[in-house]
């Protein structure tokens, strides 16, 4: 898959690809969190093992798509103050 410049992006394009980035960041997030309280739990019950790291793991994609949300919401704020 190419990668996109958001400058070069349509406002509509723009929209589109926030909701859908804000979408799976709360997706993520829930999901995560969830993975947090599993593997509490998990952690509670048999000790340290490697299914209590696994939130660790994907808490970086979280991350990311939150800073790309606030990129493209940026990005938004400035074509519409002009």
């Amino acid at each position: 898959m190419k990668k996109e410049h958001i400058e070069k992006m349509s406002i509509q394009e723009l929209e589109k690809k926030a909701k859908t980035y804000k979408m799976a960041t709360i997706v993520l997030s829930i999901l995560v969190l969830i993975m947090f309280v599993v593997s509490f739990f998990n952690y509670q019950e048999s000790g340290l093992s490697f299914p209590v790291f696994m939130p660790f793991f994907f808490l970086p994609m979280v991350i990311i798509n939150r800073m790309t949300f606030l990129k493209l919401q940026k990005e938004l704020k400035s074509r519409q103050k002009n």
